[in-house]
């Protein structure tokens, strides 16, 4: 009888088990896992690097383990609206700016009337 690795005899009953006993293009449960895996591990390092780019580029305020629900509450908040805990958002009250023409036109008035008082007598 020969000896078999662990590796080995693990393969062969998964092989078994799956009743395809290596015909055919049949999958298993373990490698449909591992390729869920892989590919929950690249999105995430694809997250993370859009995230860190917006932190570093773009002036984002987003923690380091931010999630997407981070992004979308930062990306309004820098878009001038205000964005509550419970994910309320609204457009920010403006403020008015009060300009030295619209404050006391009267002095500019007054000044141009002068002109044309005394250039008429």
């Amino acid at each position: 009888m020969e000896s078999r690795s662990k590796e080995e005899v693990a393969g062969l009953m998964m092989v078994l088990q799956s009743g395809k006993a290596g015909r055919g293009r049949g999958g298993s449960r373990a490698s449909a896992t591992e390729k869920e895996k892989l590919r929950e591990r690249r999105w995430r390092s694809i997250t993370t690097k859009i995230f860190s780019g917006l932190r570093k580029h773009g002036g984002y305020d987003i923690p380091p383990r931010a999630d997407i629900n981070d992004v979308l509450r930062a990306i309004p908040a820098k878009a001038g609206f205000v964005v509550e805990p419970d994910g309320t958002t609204y457009r920010a009250p403006q403020r008015h700016q009060v300009s030295r023409t619209t404050q006391c036109p009267l002095p500019l008035l007054l000044s141009s009337m002068d002109i044309i008082t005394s250039e008429t007598y």
